[in-house]
């Protein structure tokens, strides 16, 4: 029972790390694409 408490520990850790190198990647897209996005509903000075 504690090698698969440990087990289930361990591979919680691993998806949680994986899980904000995938996000921050996507957050930073999605942050430019915004940027872009309202940049163009502006008028040309």
């Amino acid at each position: 029972m504690k090698l698969i408490n440990e087990s289930y520990r361990g591979l919680s850790l691993v998806i949680r790390l994986n899980t904000d190198r995938l996000l921050v990647p996507v957050m930073i897209v999605a942050a430019l694409t915004l940027a872009g996005w309202l940049l163009s509903l502006m008028p040309a000075v």
